[in-house]
């Protein structure tokens, strides 16, 4: 499956680490600074689980209107 995640934000974070940890799962992360975010992403939740992927940050098109 592929998802895309719009944002590398907190959530955005949240949402890589553990969408990405699942099998079979390519993400790709729209973000204004993708060469802030590094290929493999690890987070881990209150209960002490860790969860850890990989994802393909690309450039988001930044509109002004």
């Amino acid at each position: 499956m592929k998802i895309c995640i719009c944002g590398g934000g907190s959530l955005g974070h949240v949402c890589a680490g553990v969408l990405a940890s699942q099998s079979g799962v390519t993400l790709n992360i729209l973000s204004g600074h993708p060469d802030a975010w590094q290929k493999e992403v690890v987070v881990k939740d209150m209960a002490g689980k860790t969860y850890s992927g990989t994802t393909w940050p690309k450039t988001a098109l930044l509109l002004s209107i």
